[in-house]
């Protein structure tokens, strides 16, 4: 069964009702109208985004327009998550945009928007009452086992960098180090990528939009993706399809 945000606000801790509350008041502004926030389970939707377990899209929820977020566990919610895929599209209420190719390339696609977004969403979430380091030092110490114990599952090595570079721009330093050590010594050509990565991402703000998607072009055109890439507003989009 489908929570309905109503259900969503009556079990939020504060820090998730503040997200709920500020995707309210934005989306009352942008899109000029309360778009409301649906949770479900990704078998509920025919929408894919690649192999993420939990996301938000925009959608409808009986012919209402909604802001669909799918978590691989509901019915139990982890508030945090919610909150993180909410924010998500905060940000893109407040300017962000996405990057995408042609042909349409969607594991680049998804991890090179994710690398430039988390920052910008962490500050946000902290704003919020969120501790995002937790999940992120969890992730983190997931994909050190992963690059040490598990290397022939590991994709290519610009998917990989992208990947990685996620949880080294963002965890802790004492993480950081153990997931380079282990780069270094397992995977040396992605350690090679993925410090061409952090270079690129010193000269960049990423709490500023513009900044963030010239990052974001610059790791297009240093990584050599592929493809034509162009700027994309998901909000316009969804105006147009699912908002209509």
């Amino acid at each position: 069964m489908t929570h309905r945000e109503a259900d969503l606000r009556q079990i939020a801790n504060p820090a998730t009702l503040s997200v709920i509350n500020k995707w309210t008041e934005l989306s009352k502004t942008v899109v000029e109208r309360a778009i409301e926030i649906v949770v479900d389970h990704p078998s509920r939707t025919n929408i894919r985004l690649g192999d993420e377990d939990n996301f938000a899209v925009p959608a409808k929820f009986r012919g209402v327009p909604v802001l669909g977020v799918f978590v691989h566990a509901y019915p139990n919610i982890d508030q945090y998550i919610v909150s993180h895929e909410i924010g998500h599209w905060i940000l893109k209420l407040q300017g962000f945009s996405s990057i995408i190719s042609k042909p349409r390339n969607f594991r680049p696609e998804a991890l090179l928007n994710s690398l430039a977004s988390h920052p910008p969403l962490y500050e946000l979430l902290v704003t919020f009452g969120h501790n995002p380091q937790i999940e992120i030092d969890s992730r983190t110490d997931h994909n050190i086992g992963l690059v040490s114990q598990l290397r022939e599952r590991l994709e290519d090595p610009k998917n990989s960098a992208l990947y990685l570079a996620d949880d080294v721009l963002n965890c802790s330093s004492e993480k950081r180090v153990q997931l380079e050590s282990k780069l270094q010594v397992h995977r040396p050509e992605i350690m090679s990528l993925l410090q061409k990565i952090i270079s690129i991402r010193s000269s960049y703000d990423l709490s500023h939009r513009k900044s963030n998607m010239a990052f974001r072009k610059h790791l297009v055109s240093e990584l050599n993706l592929g493809g034509e890439w162009d700027e994309h507003d998901d909000i316009k989009e969804a105006l147009n399809d699912s908002w209509a």
